[in-house]
Parts: C-alpha cells; sequence; structure tokens
C-alpha cells in the first residue's frame, strides 16, 4: 500500500534544503510513497519534482506579509485539508515556522507520523521557542549528523526525539568526462588554471571573505590560479570590492546565483569550505561525489565525518586564513595528492552518501515510525 508523505516548506527555489529534498525523491521508493510537497512559491526546481511524480501544492497563506499572522493561520488551514484529503500517514516539515503549521495542521488531520528537519543550524530565540511547544506533538526531529543533533541539543531541545539518518546526493553528471572542460570554457576559465571554489550564499558566517583573503597570499605564488566564488548574498557587493582593493579582479570570480552546481564542480580541482556555523553543506557532499579533494575548517560533524584529513582533504582549525592559503598552495604543487583524494572522496560518497542509500534509509525510518515492515 502506497504511504502519502505531505512535505511542508517554503519554496522550490534552489537551496540546500531543496535540493536535499530533491535528492531525497529521486532515491526514495515511488512505488511505496506518494509524495506531496506545499510551499509558499514555486521555484526554478519545480518542474524537477513534478517528473519525479511530486504534487505541488503552492499555498494561499503564502501571500500574506511574513509576519502577518493570519497568512500562518491560512497556511495551517489549507495544510490540515491537504492532510485530510490525500490521507496523509507522514508530514515531513523544514525550518521552524513550517514545523509550526505543518506538525499542528498534521497532527489535527491526525496524521501519524509528524517529522520536523532543521538541518542543524543555531536557532534564533523564536525558533527555540516554537521548538519546544512542538515536541509533544513530533514524532521525531530528522538530521544529518550527530553534530547537528549536537548542536540542536545543546540549544535545550530533548535528545530522545532526535533520529539520525546520512543525507546523500547525485553522482550521475560527474560521469560525463568532458563536463569539466566544458565548464571552464563557459566560465572564461583557461584549461590549464588552478581552480579553487567556494559554493555558498554570501552571509557574515559563512566566511566567504576568508577564501578572498587566502587567494591574495596564493596568487603571488601561484599566478595561475582562479578563485570562484558561487552563490550571492549580502555579503557580496563587499566581497567584490576587497578583491578589487587586493587586485583580484579577474582573478576571484564571483558568478552570483549559479543554477548548474555540477558544473562548476566538475571544474574546479578543490573546493573549500569556511562557514562558522553552517554544517551541512551539500557542496561538502557533491565535492564528494565530483571526486574533489577538500580544503576545510574543522567546523562541524559533516565535516569530520565527510572528510578525513590527509585522505581525501585537508582540515584546518576555524579562521585560520594563513593555513587556508598553504594548503591551497601544497595542493597546487603536488597534483598526484590531489588526484588520490579526489578517489577517496569519490569512493566515500559511493559508500555513504549516494542516492540509492540515502532513499532507502529515509524509507526504513518513515516505515519504523509508522510500525509497518
Amino acid at each position: 500500500m502506497t504511504i502519502p508523505v505531505l512535505y511542508v516548506m517554503q519554496s522550490l527555489d534552489i537551496g540546500g534544503t531543496q535540493r536535499q529534498l530533491l535528492f531525497l525523491l529521486r532515491g526514495l521508493d515511488r512505488r511505496a510513497f506518494a509524495c506531496v510537497i506545499a510551499c509558499d512559491r514555486g521555484g526554478a526546481l519545480a518542474p524537477e519534482f513534478e517528473a519525479l511524480g511530486a504534487s505541488l501544492v503552492v499555498l494561499r497563506g503564502g501571500r500574506y506579509r511574513w509576519r502577518d499572522p493570519r497568512g500562518w493561520l491560512v497556511r495551517g488551514w489549507e495544510l490540515y485539508r491537504l492532510a485530510r484529503r490525500h490521507r496523509v500517514r507522514i508530514v515531513h516539515a523544514h525550518w521552524a515556522l513550517y514545523g509550526l503549521v505543518g506538525t499542528l495542521a498534521g497532527w489535527a488531520a491526525r496524521s501519524p507520523v509528524r517529522l520536523l528537519s532543521m538541518h542543524g543550524h543555531w536557532l534564533r530565540p523564536g525558533d527555540r521557542r516554537i521548538l519546544k511547544a512542538l515536541v509533544p506533538f513530533l514524532t521525531a526531529i530528522v538530521e544529518g549528523t550527530p553534530g547537528c543533533i549536537d548542536r540542536l541539543v545543546a540549544q535545550g531541545l530533548p535528545r530522545g526525539t532526535f533520529r539520525l539518518i546520512d543525507y546523500g546526493v547525485d553522482g550521475a553528471p560527474y560521469a560525463d568526462p568532458g563536463l569539466g572542460a566544458r565548464a571552464r570554457r563557459q566560465l572564461g576559465i583557461p584549461e590549464d588554471a588552478y581552480v579553487v571554489t567556494r559554493v555558498s550564499r554570501c552571509f557574515p558566517d559563512k566566511r566567504v571573505g576568508d577564501v578572498v583573503e587566502a587567494a591574495a597570499a596564493v596568487l603571488p605564488r601561484v599566478p595561475g590560479a582562479r578563485f570562484l566564488v558561487v552563490g550571492d548574498g549580502d555579503e557580496l557587493p563587499r566581497l567584490r570590492a576587497r578583491a578589487r582593493e587586493l587586485g583580484l579582479e579577474g582573478k576571484v570570480i564571483f558568478t552570483g546565483f549559479y543554477a548548474n552546481l555540477h558544473e562548476v564542480l566538475a571544474a574546479s580541482d578543490v573546493l573549500t569550505m569556511t562557514s562558522s556555523l553552517d554544517e551541512l553543506g551539500l557542496a561538502t557532499l557533491e565535492a564528494l561525489a565530483a571526486g574533489k579533494p577538500i580544503v576545510a575548517y574543522r567546523n562541524g560533524a559533516i565535516i569530520t565525518e565527510a572528510v578525513e584529513d590527509g585522505t581525501n582533504g585537508v582540515l584546518l582549525a576555524p579562521g585560520d586564513v594563513r593555513a587556508l592559503g598553504e594548503a591551497l598552495v601544497a595542493l597546487h604543487a603536488q597534483p598526484e595528492v590531489r588526484a588520490r583524494m579526489g578517489h577517496e572522496a569519490r569512493r566515500r560518497w559511493q559508500a555513504r552518501y549516494g542516492l540509492e542509500a540515502f532513499g532507502r534509509r529515509m524509507g526504513d525510518l518513515y516505515r519504523r515510525l509508522l510500525g509497518e515492515p
């Protein structure tokens, strides 16, 4: 018998949470689960969800201003009606406010399993109050690493509420051997350049500026290097100005939002991860799938679980920009080490972070929580 699942989130724009759900649906057994996605608005990923057979519902409550309580009441009523109409057995919401309306709607509609994923972030005071109030109505909070769980427990949530599931990403695009060369031509990057990439929204806690500062130290020693900063955000104008101030124009390339992330990663030699808070970046897992070494701050469980220092990447003390530059110079000088690390990265993705394994793990969790074999 097919199990109806209702996913609740803000949008289907391209972002980490949305792509994570897309990867899940690609790995989930579609014969066993019928998926409905409710969100405030569609987005660039909507056609891909529809191609997987998911039903998409745009909530009328999303037309209200974010802080208008009427919008959240309308959303809750719509979600309740959806859960009743589709006889939803599992409601799986993402982020606190959507967790609030989704969980309570599922509880009112008597959906037996009500799940929330917060993706490991620090909680704002309002989020913390919401989640503590929601715990009695939740079946579980699902997170991707022990570190994510530890972080949320440290903020006052009961450990017994959590379930641990390793996430996964799609590695199929990287099977194309010509993808990297085509992507370099499209980006205007020389074929023989040493390409260092940072994939991130440009916000203060992402510390993208550390990569710009490291570039200033690396380029005098590796003149053929190119640094790609992939993503938009509030800090992007400041970062562009800093690169100009350091004389790095044409060497540090700000792509802004880039829909086809697999092309960027295929064109790269090394991925950097410099966030101070975000420990669940899908770009890390995608770099493994792409077979790329990762130079990262030792800043959370997803890094220390996905990246083994000296095996498939380099781990550094958080905020050590000098060490970041030195590691990038050292990897440039040792292409055989990069190749070995890349091979180990791909092997780690195959063993732990593939789509089929991700879908199977989540499907098994759904069944267990429903009390089904």
